[in-house]
């Protein structure tokens, strides 16, 4: 029963740290995309990196970074970023 107890509140600890990563990573996904709609693209691609180094992987993340690298004149990371979201994201 003990074993039991430990277990059940480990699980709940680590879904509870989830959600708020989420959280997290949505709110920083909205800051980079206010940010490329306000031109400010150094800063949306600062947020969309916190982002990868978090570990979240989306096409549309890998997409929004290939839009910014490529306003700012980073081809070469641009064409990175459209080609990993086209990998995991056919249809961008």
């Amino acid at each position: 029963m003990m074993i039991k107890l430990k277990y059940l509140t480990l699980l709940i600890v680590l879904f509870g740290n989830f959600v708020i990563n989420a959280q997290d990573l949505e709110t920083l996904m909205k800051t980079g995309n206010d940010f490329y709609q306000n031109k400010q693209y150094q800063e949306a691609i600062e947020n969309y990196e916190s982002i990868l180094q978090q570990g979240y992987v989306s096409g549309d993340l890998y997409y929004n970074l290939g839009n910014s690298y490529f306003r700012i004149g980073a081809i070469g990371n641009a064409i990175l970023f459209y080609e990993r979201a086209l990998k995991i994201s056919p249809s961008h």
